[in-house]
């Protein structure tokens, strides 16, 4: 289902910023976060420092992967030739997924703003620890067909005669919150974020993905009102060829967890000027 607003954030270049800090300044958050904390979407110059904080917070290197499947013993034996590789592996790694994040986000790093527009370009957020210049949480917002399939698996190709926007949800990927900076509200500042542009883009649910073993992430989305739905997890030979783990399938209802709240539009709780 899609309500229709008239009021989207347009591009605003204009909201660039001067390097070091690259984000731009056009988020603001409705939450309140630490105040060494600023939002705003990326630029190219944070691909970088972005993606270290992808690799931290979802990835594993060899040695952790190794260090799960062998024993102590066979490890002293593996970890000399592990380490050899690993830096290397690492390198590659980071470059294919900070080209696979650039691919996904597209015009907006050069367009920037939080409005639909671009069509096909995800939206990415960034949260700036303004005394390091680090990039500390991320989190994306973009558009994708309400099948419970994770971005990037095969689907089937749309019926002719079948709207593309009928089959389409708002969906939320990558948010991720650096260690030293989890429990501190910033995970749930960066969702809500999320919704209010979902909003803005006309929307009325909100979809997602979490590791079904995860357990207290999948609380934290239940106290938030999304709802699991189990129906749509993928059998597991999809996970042995894919090399994914199980994740669950989750829905929010913006109509219901916003019921007393004015729709979000340009400028409203989501933009600063």
């Amino acid at each position: 289902m899609r309500l229709v607003l008239n009021t989207l954030m347009p591009p605003t270049p204009s909201a660039r910023c001067a390097p070091p800090c690259c984000l731009r300044s056009d988020v603001s958050s409705p939450l309140p976060l630490p105040e060494q904390l600023r939002v705003g979407t990326v630029e190219s110059a944070d691909l970088g420092p972005c993606t270290d904080v992808l690799v931290e917070c979802f990835y594993k290197d060899a040695l952790t992967l190794a260090a799960e499947e062998f024993t102590e013993e066979e490890m002293e034996q593996l970890r000399p030739a592990l380490s050899a590789v690993n830096g290397y592996l690492a390198f590659i790694s980071r470059v294919i997924l900070s080209e696979t994040t650039r691919q996904r986000v597209g015009k907006r790093l050069k367009a920037g703003g939080t409005g639909l527009e671009p069509r096909g370009s995800a939206l990415m957020l960034a949260a700036q620890d303004v005394s390091s210049r680090k990039i500390v949480a991320i989190a994306e917002l973009s558009t994708q067909p309400r099948d419970g399939k994770v971005p990037g698996d095969l689907r089937l190709p749309r019926l002719p005669g079948q709207p593309a926007r009928d089959l389409e949800t708002a969906y939320v990927s990558n948010l991720c919150v650096t260690a030293s900076w989890r429990k501190r509200g910033v995970a749930r500042a960066m969702l809500r974020i999320c919704e209010d542009a979902a909003r803005a883009w006309g929307y009325d649910e909100v979809y997602l993905h979490a590791a079904t073993r995860d357990t207290p992430l999948i609380s934290m989305y239940e106290a938030l009102q999304y709802e699991q739905l189990p129906d749509f997890d993928q059998p597991g030979w999809v996970l042995a060829l894919s090399g994914r783990e199980q994740t669950r399938y989750m829905r929010c209802s913006l109509d219901a967890k916003y019921a007393d709240a004015e729709p979000v539009g340009a400028g409203e709780g989501v933009s600063q000027p």
